[in-house]
């Protein structure tokens, strides 16, 4: 992988960990303030990551699941990645800078963005600790260890803080009160980080009431707000 190419398909667990890590650190999608991210440039990056890690997994049959577990979880985050902003892509919804997006695209660009990094972070950690792999630059900052706000939690606390099934109304862009433009059911909750060095936020999918879409939203903006819970079985 090194100078940005193709991640080599042969060599040992840990040449090939060094060799991942070292193409992965100067993937500025991995790590950038959202911002100042070229929206195309970033999809585009991510594209070349599940490939080149593709490469890797089809020559590592039988080869130590602690090297290949985190190759596989990663080009599935990219995979998902790219789930998430088809849409958007499909529809020429995509600008050059996420501030020049609609609020609605933006975020769920955001959201997009932030689960990546948010997956990549942990299995990065893994061949660090497995392989004593160094690792230098801001690639660190997506670490779980370096986390300023303490480690990520887990999924089971995310929904025990924001039950599936409760209902929430979202208002995109500034206004925190009035008419919410959309109205649904929580599906599902994740940890992410959007903001690179910034600490870690809580985002949403949840069923819209009209269409019965997916959408997405970030969770601690005042924006997005809880206002009834499922009720549990008695």
């Amino acid at each position: 992988m090194a100078n940005g190419g193709g991640v080599p398909p042969a060599g040992g667990g840990g040449a090939i960990a060094a060799s991942i890590v070292s193409f992965l650190e100067p993937r500025k999608v991995l790590y950038d303030d959202h911002e100042v991210e070229i929206v195309p440039e970033a999809i585009g990056s991510v594209r070349e990551i599940e490939d080149a890690l593709g490469q890797v997994i089809q020559g590592q049959h039988g080869a130590d699941p602690r090297l290949v577990g985190p190759l596989n979880l990663m080009r599935d985050a990219c995979i998902a990645f790219r789930g998430r902003v088809q849409l958007l892509v499909a529809r020429g919804r995509i600008r050059q800078f996420i501030h020049q997006m609609d609020h609605k695209d933006a975020a769920i660009f955001g959201i997009a963005l932030g689960l990546l990094r948010g997956e990549f972070g942990p299995q990065i950690e893994a061949l660090v600790d497995q392989y004593g792999v160094q690792i230098t630059g801001q690639l660190k900052s997506i670490l779980p260890s370096s986390n300023a706000a303490g480690s990520l939690k887990t999924l089971t606390e995310l929904q025990q803080q924001y039950p599936i099934g409760s209902r929430i109304e979202v208002r995109w862009g500034p206004r925190k009160q009035g008419q919410p433009d959309s109205v649904g059911t929580i599906d599902q909750v994740y940890e992410c980080r959007p903001m690179g060095f910034n600490p870690t936020v809580v985002c949403v999918l949840f069923k819209e009431q009209i269409s019965g879409r997916l959408e997405a939203a970030f969770l601690n903006e005042d924006t997005v707000t809880v206002v009834g819970q499922k009720r549990g079985r008695s």
